[in-house]
């Protein structure tokens, strides 16, 4: 039914782009919605083979044809331009131009149907309707000029809707390009300023950078403005939990729960808050029930954390290869693996680690201060005091600071 819904919407948006968002929410009532664009992509094609029995001539059986195609289309850029490859607006050429030449000629069988001595009027008023459809997209160019513009677009539409800023700034967020993430957030909240979304993706940015207070505010106003909403609950409880406020941290998880939230988030979640509390047998527990509830990615990287925690290294590393396999610039599952490698006392490969780590993101901390602690106990003192410099310089409220200038023989 999803389908037929987005086709049904791409040939609205084919047929008039400006008035239409090019990427689509799901309906409220899939299957009425589905019946309800299985019925005109029905009536589209239909109608149009009884129009050309009605019309004849070659003019009204290539109209037929391209309506048909039109729907092909429609039902083909669907399925095409969704998920990794969404927003919808993508195939609206596709749909456009079968759809629009077919209505030109349409036109034309109208004309010799009822005006076979008077062509030329009739060809005037085919052109007029070809001239309109493309007046209408080099009119919405601008927000059909690429992806980028059109999930704009969508988010200028809908303040509400998180895919739009999900499709925006999570590759940025994936690239640890923080900064450029947060001026997508920023920005969303210039457009819509009582929206949730933008506070609540500075908070997750500040979570990535151990903003801890920056976050607990911004993750506090997304409560505020959509307060009924889970996803906003988990992410507050997330940074409660990662500050260490266990109880306000489940009263959000069970806040998230009431109003439906995702289980295995809130799992999440609650593993963190058991980390925090340095309760490491039942943070593991809570972890894996995470994972069976579908977490993901970072329920896999707190259980190899806390596999590395109770010196379970091959466990850690069991969770960590196919984190590595399926991102090989994962830098937080690099970081765990280089860290096994540090405890295991095996240099090359600790040092290798860290190094890729910091290829990857130059800010990361613990790769750096590692790094010099790893290559002053080997005694390269040379390379350890450049990257306790390193560190001093670019983390200058580290509370490690005093720590490795001491143990490498530096000021801080």
């Amino acid at each position: 039914m999803s389908l037929l819904v987005r086709a049904a919407q791409l040939l609205l948006l084919a047929l008039a782009p400006s008035l239409f968002t090019p990427a689509p929410k799901p309906p409220q009532s899939p299957a009425l919605a589905g019946l309800l664009a299985l019925v005109a992509l029905g009536t589209i094609v239909v109608g149009a083979w009884r129009l050309r029995a009605w019309l004849r001539g070659k003019a009204s059986l290539a109209a037929a044809l391209l309506f048909s195609a039109t729907v092909v289309a429609a039902l083909a850029c669907a399925q095409a331009f969704s998920g990794a490859r969404a927003p919808l607006g993508r195939g609206v050429l596709y749909v456009a131009v079968p759809l629009w030449a077919a209505l030109a000629l349409t036109t034309i069988a109208i004309g010799q149907r009822f005006g076979a001595r008077a062509r030329t009027p009739w060809f005037v008023a085919a052109a007029l309707v070809m001239a309109v459809g493309v007046a209408l997209h080099v009119d919405a160019r601008a927000l059909l000029g690429s992806p980028e513009h059109m999930w704009w677009e969508a988010l200028r539409r809908d303040g509400d809707d998180p895919t739009p800023l999900a499709a925006l700034a999570q590759p940025l967020v994936r690239a640890r390009r923080y900064a450029d993430a947060a001026a997508v957030a920023d920005r969303c909240l210039a457009i819509h300023p009582t929206s949730c979304l933008g506070p609540a993706l500075r908070a997750e940015l500040e979570l990535h950078t151990r903003e801890l207070d920056a976050a607990l505010a911004h993750a506090g106003a997304a409560v505020n403005a959509c307060p009924q909403r889970p996803a906003v609950h988990a992410l507050y409880a997330e940074v409660l939990a990662t500050r260490g406020e266990l109880p306000g941290a489940e009263r959000e998880v069970r806040r998230a729960l009431d109003l439906g939230g995702d289980v295995g988030r809130l799992d999440y979640v609650r593993a963190i808050a058991l980390e925090r509390a340095q309760r490491y047998v039942e943070a593991r527990a809570q972890a894996e029930r995470a994972i069976a509830e579908g977490a993901g990615h970072d329920a896999e990287l707190l259980a190899a954390a806390l596999a590395i925690v109770a010196g379970e290294f091959d466990a850690a590393e069991r969770r960590l290869a196919p984190l590595i396999a399926a991102d090989a610039s994962d830098v937080d599952a690099l970081y765990d693996r280089a860290l096994i490698a540090d405890r295991r006392n095996d240099y090359n490969r600790a040092r290798q680690g860290y190094l890729a780590v910091l290829q990857l993101d130059a800010r990361h901390p613990s790769a750096r201060y590692n790094l010099s602690a790893l290559t002053f106990r080997a005694g390269a003192t040379d390379e350890a005091r450049h990257h306790a410099q390193e560190f001093l310089a670019r983390f200058p409220d580290d509370p490690r600071r005093s720590q490795l200038a001491s143990l490498v023989g530096l000021h801080p």
